[in-house]
């Protein structure tokens, strides 16, 4: 049986490749199985892992721990770590390009990780050291830098995101982002040092991005990146307005404007880290999550397009199979109300039947 925290936090990222041109983009979603069974994890694999050419693994599966003692010490991490690490790279096809995503904070973008525990199920104590510390703090930079070269020397990426969705701290807390970017910069400046061919980047929400100063405080850290990576889902518009995030237009406007407003805003290469759109409307807690089949075919469509001509280093869509099943055995409280906003975001539904969309993602391999 496959824990529910493993299979909310740990996203093995499988990519197919348009091959036509050397810089053509990869193409890809995540293996995030929609039932609670192993059965449901070989079958997604078997559904993308034959069209793959860049596998990634997203935050880890540590959900909103680290290891900071371990990294700031040198000492060995928590066994389960370092089986759930052995399992991983088990995993990863030989002599395919490989995309590791980490983040320093948990999931509201703000609060820094908290300690791992000896066990997945269970939180340890955090080091006195780092106990209240901004993120600039010189044990923070080196803890997380530590860990971040940890990741690089065991997994040998391709690419390796630093930050996951960091544009919501800036969204919410603007007070603290110079800190967090001097964070980030030194963790770019001793990985850069040590691993020169390393692609590195940061990853930022667009919806959020879009309020200008957002775009403003963030951009000197953009300018610092390999690439600039980008979570969208703008089917959740309301979602990101409940945070301060300007509201998006009616479909299609609503990710084309955004879309052609990341075309002018860096010359950083692009790349779709984390997307999707629901082919079924929801109402999570009050707040709508609009969507139906065409609307999702034709986001993807655009997408690509877009994927295409702005040369983006690869687009992942983050769900393929809707997870009805998955989300009914969770235990109620937050993390199944959070599950809920991309239950519906699939490229096939519940019984594995495929959506209008899926023919559009069938085209990325001509």
């Amino acid at each position: 049986m496959i824990k529910p925290l493993q299979v909310l936090c740990l996203c093995l990222v499988f990519v197919t490749a348009t091959l036509a041109q050397g810089k053509a983009p990869l193409y890809g979603f995540t293996a995030f199985p929609y039932d609670l069974t192993l059965e449901a994890l070989e079958n997604v694999n078997t559904l993308v892992i034959d069209n793959s050419s860049l596998y990634a693994v997203h935050n880890m599966g540590f959900g909103d721990c680290l290891p900071w003692q371990e990294a700031l010490k040198g000492q060995a991490f928590p066994q389960w770590i370092q089986d759930d690490w052995a399992d991983i790279k088990a995993r990863i096809p030989a002599g395919v390009p490989l995309s590791v995503h980490i983040t320093p904070t948990q999931s509201d973008r703000y609060t820094l990780a908290y300690q791992c525990g000896i066990t997945a199920d269970e939180a340890g104590q955090m080091p006195q050291e780092l106990i209240d510390k901004p993120y600039n703090d010189p044990q923070i930079i080196t803890a997380y830098s530590n860990f971040a070269k940890r990741v690089v020397d065991y997994f040998e990426p391709d690419f390796l995101i630093i930050g996951i969705e960091m544009s919501e701290l800036s969204l919410s807390h603007p007070e603290e982002w110079e800190k967090f970017a001097e964070l980030m910069t030194a963790t770019l400046e001793r990985l850069h040092a040590s691993q020169p061919n390393l692609k590195l980047s940061v990853e930022f929400v667009l919806q959020s991005l879009l309020l200008p100063r957002v775009a403003e405080q963030v951009k000197p850290l953009v300018e610092q990146l390999d690439f600039l990576g980008i979570s969208f889902y703008p089917y959740g518009s309301e979602f990101g307005e409940y945070f301060g995030a300007p509201a998006l237009p009616a479909p299609p406007a609503q990710w084309l404007e955004p879309l052609e407003w990341l075309r002018s805003y860096t010359e950083k290469p692009i790349a779709i880290v984390e997307t999707g759109y629901s082919s079924k409307h929801r109402k999570v807690n009050n707040v709508n999550f609009t969507g139906d089949e065409a609307l999702q075919a034709a986001f993807l469509k655009d997408l690509i397009r877009f994927a295409k001509e702005d040369s983006y280093l690869y687009l992942i869509w983050f769900v393929p199979v809707d997870y009805e099943k998955l989300l009914a055995k969770l235990p109620q409280g937050d993390t199944a109300t959070v599950a809920e906003i991309w239950v519906n975001t699939g490229l096939f539904d519940s019984d594995l039947k495929p959506k209008l969309a899926w023919r559009t993602w069938q085209t990325l391999k001509n």
